[in-house]
């Protein structure tokens, strides 16, 4: 919700909305030391760091339930499954989607946001839905998937100082993203669906 919330402000008001100073909005501070120190703190580090205390309450508690354990037989999930294992093909989202955007010399993933992230979100689409078709089935998930391949792509051109061109690379691999994600849609994730006579989407 309060990435929706971030989202809307950020499309009312601009980007440079969130470089506003906190003193525009507490002019009730009467001394100039607390002034100057609230003062020099803009909107989006009062966002960064709010979301830092919700996403460290949120790790606690899947720390917690990592290190004792589900709450079914020996320690797993009610359905059986391993509490820590989803994390291995999220991580192959994660880990690439950031060395990739970190380690761009160009402004191509800053410029063209919504396409890196259209791409990373088929990645991380077709992890998530992976997983749950592998939970619904009861059967044994690969880690390696051909989805992995996109992100893979991006990190060798940039290893090996982008030999092909960024944005171009970047569209091909997310056309490339896009459809694989909708033929493992209309395939293999229709196969649960046909066996229990409901519809996939």
């Amino acid at each position: 919700m309060s990435v929706i919330i971030v989202l809307i402000i950020t499309s009312i008001f601009g980007n440079s909305f969130w470089d506003t100073t906190l003193v525009m909005f507490f002019f009730t501070i009467s001394v100039r030391t607390q002034c100057s120190q609230i003062g020099s703190w803009k909107l989006r580090h009062v966002v960064l760091c709010s979301s830092m205390i919700g996403s460290t309450y949120q790790i606690l508690g899947y720390v917690n339930v990592i290190i004792h354990g589900g709450v079914g037989k020996n320690g797993s999930t009610i359905a059986g499954t391993s509490v820590i294992f989803p994390l291995f093909p999220l991580l192959m989202v994660v880990v690439p989607f950031c060395m990739i955007y970190s380690r761009a010399e160009t402004a191509v993933y800053d410029e063209h946001i919504t396409l890196f992230m259209l791409c990373f979100g088929a990645v991380g689409a077709k992890a998530t839905n992976r997983l749950v078709i592998a939970h619904m089935s009861k059967s044994e998930l690969r880690l390696w998937d051909w989805i992995y391949i996109g992100p893979l792509l991006l990190m060798l051109n940039q290893y090996y100082n982008t030999m092909l061109d960024e944005l171009l690379l970047l569209r091909l691999v997310t056309v490339c993203l896009i459809a694989q994600i909708g033929c493992f849609h209309s395939s293999p994730a229709g196969r649960p669906a046909d066996y229990e006579s409901s519809h996939s989407i």
